[in-house]
């Protein structure tokens, strides 16, 4: 799950707000990237948890699009489209007696480094044996694990304790929300920590290149752009 974290330092002070077109990547015609600006989104907006996936946006490209008709149409109009966007795109149907004005916006999240991202996992084990089928689950919010019998599914519950350990590639211990490791009773609401915090155990930040994990001519320059799962 995640929640809304308070930045300590000011968005505008941030590269990608105060160079954003230094982040623009155009040597494909599929990616286009042109961003503008930075925006600071709702909470609501700026991480979309949907069944089991966890959803923080970096980077947006949205269509507007405005139709007109009859005396809607004309010079001001057109005038007024273009002053939207340097990527505003007006144009005019005659033969219907409609016209229109489309705006492509690209613009960043201002600071989504700082969103709190929190984590619960589990495990379910298949211990079944030739007498004696059985699942074993747990979490690492549980300080117990369960022994169901299958199919009748009876429970057997074992006092215990799981300890989540966070590692980063190379295998050494990396601090998350301020510890590596997370008992059970600590694990309760969730393991968090910032973005940066979770992508600093990866070995990445929004800002490294692409190219330097998996070599692809097409990447555009920064994760922040191309996204990353």
């Amino acid at each position: 799950s995640g929640s809304q974290a308070s930045s300590s330092s000011s968005s505008s002070s941030r590269s990608h707000c105060r160079r954003p077109g230094s982040y623009g990547h155009a040597a494909h015609p599929d990616f286009q990237f042109r961003p503008e600006s930075c925006r600071q989104l709702t909470q609501h907006e700026a991480c979309i948890e949907t069944g089991r996936s966890l959803f923080v946006p970096t980077f947006v490209q949205a269509n507007s699009t405005w139709q007109g008709t009859g005396l809607s149409c004309g010079p001001q109009v057109e005038e007024w489209c273009k002053n939207r966007s340097a990527t505003a795109d007006y144009a005019v149907d005659a033969s219907a007696g409609t016209c229109y004005c489309v705006v492509n916006q690209q613009y960043f999240m201002a600071n989504p480094e700082a969103q709190r991202l929190l984590v619960i996992h589990g495990y379910e084990v298949d211990t079944t044996g030739a007498t004696n089928p059985r699942l074993v689950r747990s979490s690492s919010a549980n300080s117990a694990h369960t022994e169901g019998t299958m199919p009748s599914d009876v429970k057997v519950i074992t006092q215990g304790q799981l300890i989540t350990r966070i590692q980063s590639p190379n295998g050494e211990p990396c601090k998350v929300g301020g510890r590596s490791d997370w008992s059970d009773a600590e694990a309760r609401a969730g393991i968090g920590g910032a973005l940066s915090e979770w992508l600093a155990c990866a070995g990445v930040t929004l800002d490294t290149e692409p190219q330097s994990i998996s070599p692809a001519a097409a990447f555009p320059p920064h994760l922040r752009t191309m996204g990353l799962t």
